[in-house]
């Protein structure tokens, strides 16, 4: 198995980036996914710092995809892709 991943952010104010990040996986034995596949996932998100560093917000949407054929890897067994989207604020202290 084998993977890689990028990340590449655009500052948009001195407290927001737009983040957009690839990632490539293939596990080529099955073990770490439970299906001998190449995946990738493409995410695209948006950090904000909020009130003077205390929180951060991030929002984000991916698309996932299993390129083997005759592999349905996600929704039970479905589907060979799908879309996420996801939501986090965090609370430093």
């Amino acid at each position: 198995s084998y993977a890689a991943v990028n990340y590449f952010q655009v500052l948009l104010s001195p407290t927001s980036y737009l983040s957009v990040r690839n990632d490539l996986l293939n596990d080529l034995d099955g073990q770490r996914t439970g299906n001998k596949t190449l995946y990738s996932s493409h995410t695209v998100g948006f950090i904000k710092h909020l009130g003077g560093g205390l929180f951060t917000f991030r929002p984000e949407i991916r698309y996932d995809n299993a390129y083997a054929d005759g592999i349905r890897a996600y929704d039970k067994g479905t589907r060979r892709d799908q879309f996420v989207g996801a939501l986090d604020l965090i609370a430093h202290f």
